[in-house]
């Protein structure tokens, strides 16, 4: 274990405020490049041996500055379709969520299920209205209850690196009344790792995996490290509402924890 500490402090990234959009400043939410870290390839290994096994550590989340109030909206609804609805974004509440990769996976909680159509939009964090949006696109097919995930590379889309983007799923209730739709939002700014931070999670695999992301900011990667596992390997749906629980999304862990129960 503490050969992992002195590889993460090696490649720690510094955190940088969640301001404007990218074309303000060319060097904001870029990570400065990681020294390269102590030691052989055999003792990055066994770092994250020692990792992988200690499962029972609670995950450490740092993030980005929290200067994006309310950059996490999530709705839900009494009666309107029938059922009690709430649709929540799987991203922080108080600052931008990093992603490692330019095409990253997206997470949505629906409570109940849907078979109306639901928008999946991407846009630049300020909404402005003079360009198009990069992604906004009808999803018809319905949805069960629970957790579903949004790959861009499905949709062919690629972030921008430093550039602010609000995701948002809405469920249209009425497509002649769009006032209406119950929506939740968050927002992602692709920031490009170092090489060697790159690097070490290529050798990186389950727990240990999920821990690396999340210690470096990128919460977008740490949440789909955890979630690609949470229905194939003991203990991950608790490991994942450890990270849910550390932006506020506290109903969602608690699901998670009682899914996770025998």
């Amino acid at each position: 274990m503490k050969q992992f500490n002195l590889l993460v402090a090696a490649g720690i990234v510094v955190l940088m405020a969640a301001g404007p959009a990218a074309g303000q400043n060319k060097d904001a939410g870029r990570p400065n490049k990681a020294p390269a870290a102590n030691g052989s390839a055999a003792q990055g290994a066994d770092a994250t041996d020692t990792v992988a096994r200690d499962t029972n550590t609670p995950i450490t989340y740092n993030p980005p500055d929290r200067k994006a109030p309310s950059s996490r909206i999530g709705a839900s609804t009494r009666g309107v379709m029938d059922h009690n609805l709430t649709i929540e974004a799987l991203a922080p509440d108080d600052h931008v969520g990093w992603s490692a990769v330019p095409q990253p996976v997206l997470y949505t909680y629906l409570s109940r299920p849907v078979t109306r159509p639901m928008e999946f939009t991407i846009d630049t964090q300020d909404l402005g209205t003079t360009h198009e949006p990069l992604l906004e696109v009808t999803l018809n097919q319905g949805r069960p209850a629970g957790i579903f995930a949004l790959d861009l590379r499905d949709f062919g889309v690629r972030l921008t690196p430093g550039v602010d983007y609000r995701w948002s799923v809405a469920v249209i209730v009425d497509p002649n009344q769009r006032s209406g739709d119950l929506m939740a939002s968050g927002l992602i700014r692709y920031v490009k790792p170092p090489s060697d931070l790159l690097a070490t999670t290529t050798r990186l695999k389950g727990d240990a995996r999920v821990r690396f992301y999340a210690e470096h900011s990128y919460w977008y990667d740490a949440l789909k490290a955890v979630s690609d596992g949470s229905d194939r390997r003991a203990g991950w749906r608790q490991r994942r509402a450890d990270l849910l629980e550390l932006v506020s999304l506290l109903d969602l862990a608690a699901l998670d924890r009682s899914a996770a129960e025998p």
